[in-house]
C-alpha cells in the first residue's frame, strides 16, 4: 500500500474541498484586484481627460488641500511650489484631483501635458522654461546641493513619515492637517500601515525609534554644516534645491509637533531655523493665507 492510498477518504475528501475553497477565494481576489486597477486607471484617464485644456503656459498644480500652521502638510508639495514662486512660473492650484496616475502628489498639468513627481515636475519645468536657478555656481557647488537633496528627499523623508506616523502614535495630527476627525483616524490608519511597511522595505524602518531619530538629526547637523552662515544653500542666491531642503524644513517646525527633529534644530542648529524663517519671508508673503 502507497502513502497515498493509506490517507484516509474522508482526509482526502477535506483536502479537496479546502484547495477548491482556497483557489476560489484566489481567484475572486484577483478579480477583484483586477477590477480595483481597471477602476483606479479608469479614473486618472478621467483626470487626464479633464485636465487637457487648461490656460496656455499655466500650470494646475493637483495636490492635497492646504494645512492648518503651512501651506501642504506635504515636503515635496511645499518644495514644488516654492520652485513655481522662485521661478516666477505662473500657477493655480487644484485639490479637486490630488492624485495623479502614479498615485503620486503632487503632479501638474500644463499645456496638455501631465507630470507627476515633484523633482521630475521642476526638471521639467527648468527645461520648458529656460530656468537655471544657481546658475552662477560651479558643477563641484551643484554636485552638493543635489546630495542634500537627495537626502532630504529620500532619506530625512522616512524619518519624518515615521515620527509622524508611527512613533508619535498619530497625536498632533489634527493640529495641522485640515481633517474630521474620522477623516483623520481613517488616514492614521492607513499611512501608520503604509509607512510601517514601506520603511522596513526601504531599510531606515528596520532600527530602533532611538536609532532612527539619532540618524536624521545626524542629516540635519550635516544640512547645517553645508549652509554654515551663508544666505542661501550655495550662496548669496537661492538653487532648485533650496526649496527641497525649505520644504522638509517646513514640516519639522511647522508640521511635527513634539517631535525630535524639531527640538534638535531649536537647540543645536540655529542656522537652519533662520535659514527657514527667511526662505518664507522671501517666497511666502501670502503664508497666512495659504493656510486652512
Amino acid at each position: 500500500m502507497t502513502l497515498l492510498q493509506s490517507i484516509p477518504s474522508w482526509v482526502k475528501d477535506c483536502s479537496f474541498v479546502l484547495v477548491t475553497v482556497a483557489g476560489g477565494l484566489w481567484t475572486l481576489k484577483k478579480i477583484r484586484d483586477a477590477k480595483n486597477a481597471h477602476f483606479a486607471a479608469r479614473k486618472a484617464h478621467e483626470n487626464l481627460l479633464q485636465w487637457s485644456s487648461t490656460p496656455k503656459d499655466v500650470v494646475i498644480l493637483h495636490t492635497i488641500g492646504r494645512g492648518k500652521t503651512a501651506p501642504s502638510p506635504s515636503p515635496f508639495v511645499v518644495k514644488l511650489e516654492t520652485f513655481l514662486r522662485m521661478a516666477n512660473i505662473p500657477y493655480e492650484m487644484d485639490f479637486t484631483s490630488p492624485w495623479s496616475s502614479k498615485a503620486k502628489t503632487p503632479w501638474i498639468s500644463l499645456n496638455g501635458e501631465h507630470i507627476a513627481d515633484s523633482q521630475l515636475i521642476i526638471e521639467f519645468l527648468s527645461k520648458k522654461f529656460g530656468i537655471s536657478l544657481g546658475s552662477s555656481y560651479s558643477a563641484d557647488e551643484l554636485a552638493k546641493a543635489q546630495a542634500v537633496r537627495v537626502m532630504m528627499d529620500e532619506h530625512f523623508y522616512w524619518g519624518l513619515g515615521l515620527w509622524r506616523y508611527v512613533y508619535s502614535g498619530g497625536a498632533g495630527l489634527s493640529e495641522f492637517m485640515a481633517m474630521s476627525p474620522s477623516d483623520l483616524a481613517t488616514f492614521f490608519r492607513a499611512a501608520n500601515a503604509r509607512v510601517k511597511t514601506a520603511s522596513w522595505f526601504q531599510g531606515v524602518g528596520r532600527h530602533d525609534q532611538d536609532t532612527v531619530v539619532e540618524i536624521m538629526n545626524a542629516n540635519l547637523e550635516a544640512v547645517s554644516r553645508i549652509l554654515g552662515e551663508k544666505r542661501f544653500l550655495l550662496g548669496e542666491e537661492p538653487c532648485a534645491e533650496d526649496c527641497s531642503l525649505f520644504g522638509f524644513l517646513v514640516q519639522v517646525f511647522w508640521c511635527a509637533p513634539g517631535s525630535p527633529y524639531k527640538s534638535f534644530v531649536e537647540e543645536n542648529l540655529p542656522n537652519l531655523k533662520a535659514y527657514c524663517g527667511r526662505m518664507k519671508t522671501l517666497f511666502w508673503d501670502d503664508w497666512e493665507k495659504c493656510l486652512a
